[in-house]
């Protein structure tokens, strides 16, 4: 069974039906007040309040009143002003699937705090980088900006940044299959957000505590880590919390092959996805539905479900579609992870259609996918930046070298195994 995505982790806005009422209540209060402003700094805020407010809503629009706060900004010559809007602006195509054009305008934004010696907004933004190059499966690099927004955050004491950057390291770790290695990060950002107070921080990673639980098949951990934050997440009212929780209990019922449970759970996750406009987070549940599909065809007893779900052939081309939409929202997000599994199921459905020539085709786009993502190079770079985080801070460089030219020669032994 193919490892899920992290929902808690891909849908990056904090949505609720509480935030969402606040956040509207908050942009028809600074609407109301943007008519009278001056053509000055004061302006040049609010609309930086209105696009990071919308940014939950309707990014379009948030990216809209970012863009004019830059506008302004350059024109008034403003440059915190500028830096804020850019980093405004980065986080509303984060969260539309965009992550060009995120990385490009958080590397504005982090250019200009460095010229500022702003290192919280320097960590900050490193951090978003981070996540950026995680959803397109380019772990080095999101490992390289994580670990970096680290170190600025332990400088400068920000332990809500520390908590979030040693939860994302976490996430890079699952995607790796490391599984003890993620788990010892998430355990460390629960530990974090607890002390701080912050309870959707310890929900978030305690869901994805869960999570990798789940792909070890211990599935009582599991419920009793997902239940705890399911159950911090629901007092909340964070939505898109309460799908990442829904999507793994949906896995659980899976596993037990009570297919019509999984579905219920997913669709609610889809739901909030679709809602949010999250390309990669519609395109995960519409593959994890398949795969639901995908397995009640392939079980000996009756389908489940009623209508054209009922036959055989009706899951199937249920799942194909399914599938096909989910590459096309990857292609557009750029989502090189993501085309990997979309791949591999587009390929096995085929098959089980009868459809070899297809499934041919599909798989060697899943392998290409696959290859590009996992490979020996990624991981031992992403064993190398690691090394270099912990041993730079003390400017140990001889024992760093030496500890790298081990790590490359065990590299070669087990390589010499395999051969």
């Amino acid at each position: 069974m193919r490892k899920i995505y992290l929902l808690a982790l891909l849908l990056v806005a904090s949505f609720s039906l509480q935030a969402q009422k606040r956040g509207q209540a908050r942009i028809d209060s600074l609407l109301s007040q943007l008519p009278a402003m001056a053509e000055d700094t004061g302006k040049v805020k609010l609309m930086i309040d209105l696009s990071n407010v919308y940014a939950d809503i309707n990014p379009a629009e948030g990216i809209r009143y970012g863009e004019s706060a830059r506008e302004l900004s350059d024109k008034k010559q403003y440059t915190r002003g500028l830096m804020n809007a850019y980093n405004a602006i980065g986080v509303n195509y984060k969260i539309r699937g965009d992550f060009e054009k995120s990385i490009g305008y958080h590397n504005k934004a982090y250019t200009i705090a460095e010229q500022l010696a702003d290192k919280k907004t320097m960590a900050g933004s490193l951090g978003s980088i981070g996540s950026n190059y995680l959803y397109q499966g380019a772990y080095p690099k999101a490992l390289e900006n994580y670990l970096k927004a680290l170190k600025l955050n332990e400088e400068t004491g920000n332990k809500n940044g520390m908590g979030s950057v040693i939860g994302n390291i976490g996430n890079v770790y699952s995607y790796l299959k490391e599984y003890d290695k993620s788990l010892s990060y998430y355990e460390r950002a629960i530990r974090i957000y607890g002390e701080l107070g912050n309870k959707a921080g310890v929900a978030a990673y305690t869901g994805n505590a869960g999570y990798i639980y789940l792909y070890q098949n211990n599935f009582p951990k599991a419920i009793e880590y997902i239940s705890k934050a399911l159950q911090v997440n629901e007092a909340l009212g964070n939505l898109n919390a309460i799908a990442g929780n829904s999507q793994g209990m949906g896995r659980v019922y899976q596993t037990q092959h009570n297919y019509v449970k999984a579905i219920t759970y997913y669709e609610k996750a889809l739901q909030v996805a679709e809602k949010v406009g999250n390309k990669i987070a519609i395109a995960q549940n519409l593959l994890t539905m398949g795969e639901v599909y995908l397995q009640a065809a392939k079980d000996t007893m009756p389908s489940p479900f009623t209508g054209d779900l009922s036959t055989r052939k009706g899951l199937l081309t249920q799942v194909l579609v399914n599938a096909n939409r989910a590459i096309t929202l990857r292609k557009e997000a750029k989502d090189v992870n993501g085309l990997n599994f979309a791949y591999d199921t587009k390929s096995e459905v085929e098959l089980e259609l009868g459809d070899a020539v297809a499934a041919l085709a599909s798989y060697k786009e899943h392998i290409t996918y696959r290859d590009s993502v996992f490979n020996l190079e990624k991981t031992k770079e992403i064993n190398r930046r690691e090394l270099q985080y912990e041993f730079g801070k003390r400017e140990d460089s001889l024992k760093y070298q030496q500890l790298v030219t081990s790590q490359q020669l065990m590299q070669q032994q087990l390589l010499s195994k395999q051969q």
